[in-house]
């Protein structure tokens, strides 16, 4: 059964490998820097696969190649869900759903920005339930009760909705961002994980807004022995490249998280109860340590002295704490980004391997989003580069 298993996981991550090597190359990326305008970025382009893109249509404006950008990646998604190992759904599922729930957190996001619903829908990724008509609907009633009702995950909508009653204040945004993203990241894990049985001590003392969430806890060391026969359907390996890639993500929002929440001013207690409870490389103690910071820039000096000081390092120099947020994100982006291409190092029949590629294809289609904004807005080459996160060649 596990060979017959491993042997499926081998060729879908075929599949996989072949979808990665049509991806962008460093060539490809100067091409694109070097264009002066957004018809020669679709001139580069259409040398190379998202040629597929302009099928039909030559050229076009900016926000309709973009729909197209996005279509063509859950074709690929769903061309790799269909071809993936019977034990993989779960996890592909629940990578659909984030994207899903990103397109609510956008929502919400112009809804509280005050966005009129054509200039809203230019910022939305349509994705699954919410589609182009879901989400005009939305943005026509002006109602976040409406947005949060259309969640069909209960626990999730549950917690949303009690955290609308209750917060009504500038911090409302910020904490239904966190909650969502929380959520994701913990649906993904909990797809991955077997079924433990304890939880650190730390958060079982949460107050309520943890307590309408399942909770998975990471495993103290990435060698153990799995509880269920399900988990075994997976092949050996699976679970060090997939913990890896979703443990650093978690480590990596609740950073942002804590650096948000302290520059909005929210209290120490309510930045708790919102972190999100797994980690790679931040564990409960360093996280209680940073929540009792009193300031944003504390805490990033306290953070370059620990495993992700690089990041902070290279982000916080000489910035006001506006650009900090913004540069610590595009570094943390381009770390997990960094990650994703360790995954195909080595052996590669395992569920991380699908994930790092579908991550490293949405970043490629950020990418290419910035550089058409960019010349769009005559922005210098420059200013593009900084905000790119698959491709930091130094040279302009």
């Amino acid at each position: 059964m596990l060979i017959r298993t491993v042997a499926r996981f081998s060729f879908i991550a075929s599949i996989v490998s072949a979808l990665k090597s049509y991806m962008l190359k460093s060539e490809d990326y100067e091409m694109l820097l070097k264009s002066e305008s957004v018809d020669d970025v679709y001139d580069v382009l259409q040398r190379t696969y998202y040629k597929i893109c302009f099928i039909g249509r030559e050229k076009m404006d900016v926000e309709s190649f973009e729909r197209r950008l996005y279509e063509d990646y859950f074709s690929t998604f769903d061309k790799i869900y269909r071809r993936c190992p019977k034990a993989s759904l779960k996890v592909m599922d629940a990578m659909y759903l984030k994207h899903e729930l990103y397109s609510l957190k956008m929502v919400l996001r112009a809804l509280m920005s005050g966005l009129d619903t054509e200039a809203a829908l230019q910022t939305i990724i349509p994705v699954g339930k919410y589609d182009l008509d879901l989400c005009r609907s939305i943005l026509e009633s002006k109602s976040i009760q409406k947005a949060i009702g259309s969640v069909e995950e209960p626990n999730l909508r549950r917690t949303l909705t009690d955290l609308l009653k209750r917060q009504k204040d500038s911090l409302l945004l910020c904490l239904l961002e966190a909650t969502i993203d929380r959520y994701s990241i913990m649906n993904i894990w909990k797809t991955l994980s077997p079924p433990w049985k304890s939880l650190s001590p730390i958060w079982k003392t949460l107050s309520p807004p943890w307590k309408s969430l399942p909770l998975v806890w990471r495993p103290s060391s990435y060698n153990f022995k799995p509880f269920s026969p399900a988990w075994r359907s997976l092949p050996p390996g699976s679970h060090k490249f997939a913990y890896r890639i979703v443990g650093k993500m978690a480590d990596l929002l609740n950073i942002m998280f804590i650096l948000r929440s302290k520059y909005l001013g929210l209290d120490a207690d309510t930045t708790g109860c919102f972190v999100i409870p797994i980690y790679c490389y931040l564990p409960p103690s360093e996280l209680e340590r940073l929540i009792q910071i009193p300031t944003a820039q504390d805490i990033t000096s306290l953070l370059t002295s620990g495993y992700y000081g690089k990041l902070i390092t290279r982000a916080s120099l000489g910035l006001d704490i506006d650009q900090t947020l913004s540069e610590i994100e595009v570094n943390f982006d381009r770390y997990i980004a960094k990650e994703c291409l360790y995954s195909f190092q080595g052996i590669r029949s395992n569920v991380g391997v699908i994930m790092a590629y579908l991550m490293l294809k949405f970043n490629e289609i950020s990418d290419i989003r910035a550089i058409l904004f960019g010349k769009a807005n005559k922005l210098p080459v420059d200013n593009i580069r900084r905000i790119l996160i698959l491709h930091q060649h130094t040279t302009s």
